[in-house]
């Protein structure tokens, strides 16, 4: 995997090695690229938006080797514009996933390119996949500023270990937790967006720090 947020790598490497994938990490194009020259993995999932070598440039690279022609690399990005995925396309990307995105998401695509059947990860829902709730970031930062930072830090922890059962149960813990917002950090952990959670309630710090 090369993304350069090091939350984002943990998460997908809990993901991933759950579901029996070896993994190695890169923060960046150029070492993604070191990397893939002694390794050669089947898939890379490559983030498109980094420093020293962007995600774009980056799988142009091993794709015009013969080599690379046999890697397979999805794209993950936070763009939602049909032509930005027609670039990414076109750079040599096998496929692209939107972010945040669920885990059966992701395991739906490794499983259609790599021919193989894989174990979904919990319980997936038997609706189709929704949509993400919009939501106000800062109304939602200002909200979880005023939890105590002890529980936000548990929070947080628990959102990068990816731990569902916890997480729903320190959000049933806190009494004072406005219903809508226990409703939402708990649905959002029930359906495994363990990253939205934590972005979230980093955000809330920042909020606190804004307001002292």
């Amino acid at each position: 995997m090369v993304d350069d947020r090091p939350e984002s790598r943990l998460l997908l490497r809990q993901l991933l090695t759950s579901l029996g994938f070896v993994v190695q990490e890169a923060e960046n194009g150029e070492m993604a690229i070191a990397l893939w020259e002694s390794w050669h993995p089947q898939v890379i999932l490559m983030d498109m938006q980094m420093p020293v070598l962007d995600g774009r440039s980056t799988t142009q690279k091993i794709k015009a080797s013969p080599q690379g022609q046999h890697t397979i690399i999805i794209a993950l990005t936070a763009s939602a514009f049909e032509g930005e995925r027609a670039e990414i396309l076109s750079a040599g990307c096998d496929d692209f996933l939107s972010k945040p995105f669920r885990p059966e998401e992701l395991i739906a695509l490794l499983a259609k390119h790599l021919a193989v059947a894989l174990p979904s990860q919990g319980q997936p829902p038997a609706s189709p996949l929704r949509p993400f709730p919009v939501i106000t970031a800062p109304s939602l930062s200002e909200q979880l500023a005023k939890t105590p930072q002890s529980w936000r830090q548990k929070m947080a922890k628990m959102a990068l270990e990816c731990n569902d059962d916890d997480l729903i149960t320190l959000v049933e813990s806190l009494p004072t937790l406005s219903p809508s917002l226990a409703h939402l950090l708990a649905t959002w952990a029930r359906e495994y967006r363990f990253e939205q959670i934590f972005l979230v309630v980093e955000s809330s710090f920042g909020a606190v720090t804004l307001a002292g």
